[in-house]
């Protein structure tokens, strides 16, 4: 019996509190990071309703030096958002635009509306394909105040590079991702498109 409470354990689905006991772990839910019918739609197909608040209006910028970033040194249009699922903080995405392919995207409608919806409402594009980074990283004080994380917390950051048909990298983004409630997961083996 201490052999399968140990092994289960190990697994994460059992936590053992010193004092208290062993209690079962509430398993956390998985979010698809790379669907590229967006970030919404991976959690609207796990019936998860998320709450996506613009921090920053999309504006024209002139992008910092940033190696990372395929706008560097040149201008993009650039906002940002925080999604929430039961009012906690488990996404920010800062986005990059192509200031050509995107014109005229800061008048449209943003706030609560699913990106990719947008993108192919209004420009009638649909990714053709991208790529993902993944490291661990703290954010900066500004950043960790709307994650409701410390700013020594370690956080798993992703850097999102989609294509378009005319363009490659026509939009970069930086996702800020809160393991705290979900696991952020890709699939292996294809990329995710929307039924």
């Amino acid at each position: 019996m201490r052999q399968a409470i140990e092994l289960l354990a190990r697994r994460g689905m059992l936590e053992k509190r010193r004092g208290s006991g062993t209690y079962v772990r509430e398993q956390p839910r998985e979010i698809d990071l790379f669907s590229l019918a967006g970030t919404s739609s991976a959690f609207q197909e796990k019936g998860i309703q998320v709450d996506s608040h613009l921090l920053a209006p999309p504006k024209l910028i002139r992008v910092d030096q940033d190696d990372a970033n395929p706008f560097s040194g040149g201008t993009a249009f650039f906002f940002s958002r925080i999604n929430r699922v039961d009012n906690t903080p488990v996404l920010m995405e800062t986005f990059y635009l192509h200031p050509e392919l995107f014109k005229g995207i800061e008048a449209l409608e943003l706030e609560g509306q699913s990106l990719s919806r947008v993108v192919e409402t209004n420009y009638y594009l649909k990714p053709t394909g991208g790529r993902q980074t993944f490291h661990i990283g703290h954010l900066d004080q500004e950043c960790a105040a709307a994650m409701a994380l410390g700013p020594r917390t370690p956080t798993l950051i992703v850097h999102r590079y989609l294509n378009f048909k005319p363009t490659d990298n026509a939009i970069f983004s930086i996702l800020y991702c809160n393991t705290k409630a979900f696991v952020f997961s890709q699939q292996i083996g294809g990329l995710n498109h929307e039924k």
